[in-house]
């Protein structure tokens, strides 16, 4: 599988606009930080969780799937996330 980092790149920093522009038009308030920052680790945790999850599963199944490919897999499927938030 070639991987690259890219495209899921630019869609956990599209997740993180998203978020603000949910949190602002919501009117959330952060005690602690600012939105930007709260966006900002929900993002890229979610990526990064979600992808060591995935790659701990497939490490069980004993599957051969490197980390940068499951990360590269996990980032383009923030696409759906993506398209989800903004239509709601």
């Amino acid at each position: 599988i070639y991987s690259e980092l890219y495209g899921p790149l630019m869609l956990v920093f599209t997740l993180v606009a998203v978020l603000l522009f949910g949190m602002k038009s919501s009117e959330t308030i952060v005690r602690e930080g600012t939105l930007f920052g709260t966006a900002f680790g929900i993002s890229f945790s979610y990526w990064f969780g979600a992808s060591i999850f995935y790659y701990a599963i497939a490490f069980l199944c004993s599957t051969k799937i490197s980390f940068i490919e499951m990360l590269s897999l996990t980032g383009y499927a923030l696409f759906g996330t993506c398209l989800c938030l903004l239509s709601t």
